[in-house]
Formats: structure tokens, sequence, C-alpha cells
């Protein structure tokens, strides 16, 4: 909240690329760059998450020599790293990593997993003491599932959301998770009839988020509510018909108010536009 920072890259070459981390004070003050611990095999893409106190969590993808897998620990506010954790399984790969962080530095992280000749959403929860939640299987099996995204709210709820085949077209679904990581209904946001992809997850202090998508049977950007407890909103459609809209992205304040900008043609240029809500 006081405008403090976590950056995060990846450092290195081959099999020695570590991932490495700094803090950045409101006044722009850099702290000690920090090593973060690996466990022999390269080290890449991190993902980072900040509680408002300066609590953070860092996660990636890290090569044991069997499989990537999703490697995770915290950050406290003067930089200091916490417990490495292994999220993910071994002897198969994860990607798409996502993270978010509750207002006390408990975190959700989020990623892709192939296995049984599908891919598959999974999640896990790690506590701002390091703890690892249970490993969660959120997709559903018998078809493939994509881009998952997660966010979390300050009371420690989120939603994880992804697209996933019905067998004739790729539909978002979103699933909410308690403050203690356990998974409700999982919920098909998009309508039937055509692709819909990309989501992106915006959640409010008490767990009401709103989820946003591009549609490409009208090349529109459109979205959906849901509540804490699994409630859906109306579908609405964001951008303008007429010309291709896409790259949705969304971000909320914790009350509830949510902007969704996206990029659009206007016939001559890529163009950025933006709506409000609710």
């Amino acid at each position: 909240e006081d405008g403090a920072a976590l950056i995060a890259w990846e450092y290195g070459t081959g099999s020695q690329r570590r991932i490495q981390a700094v803090t950045r004070s409101a006044g722009a003050v850099l702290g000690v760059t920090a090593t973060l611990p690996g466990t022999g095999g390269a080290a890449v893409i991190p993902e980072v998450a900040m509680a408002p106190g300066g609590e953070a969590v860092v996660a990636w993808l890290g090569d044991d020599g069997t499989a990537s897998r999703v490697r995770a620990l915290t950050v406290s506010p003067a930089g200091v790293p916490g417990l490495l954790q292994t999220l993910s399984t071994a002897p198969v790969d994860a990607e798409n990593v996502g993270v978010g962080i509750d207002a006390d530095g408990d975190a959700v992280v989020s990623w892709l997993r192939f296995t049984n000749q599908q891919f598959r959403v999974h999640a896990r929860t790690l506590s701002a003491g390091s703890a690892l939640g249970q490993p969660l299987t959120l997709s559903g099996g018998g078809q493939d599932a994509f881009r998952p995204d997660v966010a979390v709210a300050a009371d420690g709820s989120s939603v994880v959301a992804w697209q996933r085949s019905d067998g004739s077209d790729f539909r978002v679904q979103a699933v909410a998770l308690s403050p203690a990581g356990a998974p409700g209904t999982v919920k098909t946001l998009s309508a039937r009839g055509s692709d819909a992809s990309d989501p992106d997850v915006a959640i409010d202090a008490g767990g009401d988020s709103v989820i946003a998508w591009d549609r490409s049977s009208d090349d529109r950007v459109h979205a959906r509510t849901m509540t804490a407890a699994g409630g859906l909103g109306t579908r609405e459609a964001l951008s303008d018909s007429g010309r291709p809209a896409g790259q949705a992205q969304v971000a909320g304040d914790e009350d509830g108010a949510a902007v969704a900008v996206w990029a659009r043609n206007d016939g001559s240029h890529e163009i950025v536009q933006a709506a409000t809500g609710p």
C-alpha cells in the first residue's frame, strides 16, 4: 500500500539459470539482491504477488532433472527469502504459473499440468509461514484446459479461471476457493457456440470477482461477475461490435469497483479502450 515493490527476474544461462529478487522502497531505494534457492536445474519465468504490508511470494518453474516443477517461497518486507517449497509433482512438466496473495501474506499458486493425455488446471495454497495446503486439481477431466489466472482477496478467498474445451468450443470456467483453500463448484461463464479464451480475473476484499475474456464469434470482449459463493451475474459484451477486440485485462479495488481494458482495431490503428463497472 505504501508503494514498495519486489522485483524478480531470471539470471544466468542453461542449467545455472536462477531467480533473483530485490526490494524497492517507495522512495526508490533498492535493497540487496537475493539469489533465490534452487534445486540444481534451471529456474525460469518468475511470478510475484505482494501483500499490503510488504510480504511477498515468488513462484516459478524449476527443472529438477525429471520435470519442470512449480517452486515458490515467501519473501519478507526486508527482502529475506523464506523456505523453498515445491508445489507440483514429478515426473510431469508444469507450466503457466500464476500467484495471488491476501492481506496477511497467504498465497494461492495456480498452474497447468499435462497428465493422462490432457492439460488440467491445478492450484495450491502457501501460507505466510511457508506451509503448503493440499494440491488441488480444479478443471475437469476429459478435455484440455488452458490459460489459468488467479486472484486472491484480502480475506484469503480466491478465484481461479481458465478456458476449457467442451468438445466443440473453448469456454471460460472459474471456481471460487475459500480462505482455507477449499474449492466450490466449477462454473461455466461463457456461452456455447463460440470459442472463449484468455480469461483475466479481478477480485474485491470479500471475494466477489469479475472475469473478462475474448470471444471469437463476435471478436468482442465479454465479462461476467461471480460472487464469493459462486453466484453468476449476467454476461456483458464490453467492446463495441464491428471491429475486432481482444487481450482483455481487468483490475478491481477492495470495494468491488473494476476497470477492464482491451485492444481494438479502429479501422486504421490498434487502440486501447476501457470500461468501468459495476
